[in-house]
């Protein structure tokens, strides 16, 4: 008997890292030693459209951001580190939820995956240094709940660091 709990607690961890973090793994694992800059940041939230729930790694992820490339490593044991390419990264975006709660989020296209860190202004200024764009939020729901591609990033043109921060404020209302 007690060899059947010890089977069922090791597929249990081997696992750990399904849903959406899984399946940005099999894409994405970390190839390479990347030195980017490491973020506050300690929490991710991943949403994803094959999932109904969101799924929140709090105060155990290291993240780091170079000019091509997030890389995010999780500090528990089932978890392999990623790398994802900035060509990966459709667009960028704030959710807020009041006063002094908001994410950065990085919207994952092809994947339908999104990626938030609480409160972390390094991840957006990463996003316009790297030309991406903000995405609407209500482009951001069309793809999260129907399935409608995101606005093509091939049109996008960088704009001011003045007329990003207003798009950055339009998306944390809503738009």
């Amino acid at each position: 008997m007690r060899k059947n709990y010890s089977m069922l607690l090791l597929l249990f961890l081997l696992g750990c890292s399904g849903g959406p973090y899984g399946e940005l793994e099999k894409e994405f694992k970390a190839k390479q030693e990347l030195n980017g800059e490491v973020i506050e940041s300690n929490t991710i939230v991943l949403t994803s459209q094959a999932h109904k729930s969101s799924y929140e790694l709090r105060k155990v992820v290291d993240t780091s951001l170079s000019s091509g490339f997030v890389e995010i490593n999780v500090n528990t044991f089932g978890y392999d580190k990623i790398q994802i390419p900035v060509s990966s990264i459709s667009g960028c975006g704030k959710t807020c939820f009041g006063s002094g709660k908001w994410h950065a989020d990085l919207l994952l296209g092809s994947q339908g995956i999104e990626i938030s860190f609480a409160n972390s202004n390094q991840v957006l200024e990463w996003c316009w240094s790297n030309d991406l764009p903000i995405i609407s939020g209500k482009d951001k729901r069309g793809w999260l709940k129907n399935k409608v591609p995101l606005p093509d990033r091939d049109g996008y043109k960088q704009v001011s660091k003045f007329e990003y921060s207003e798009k950055i404020k339009q998306r944390c209302q809503g738009y």
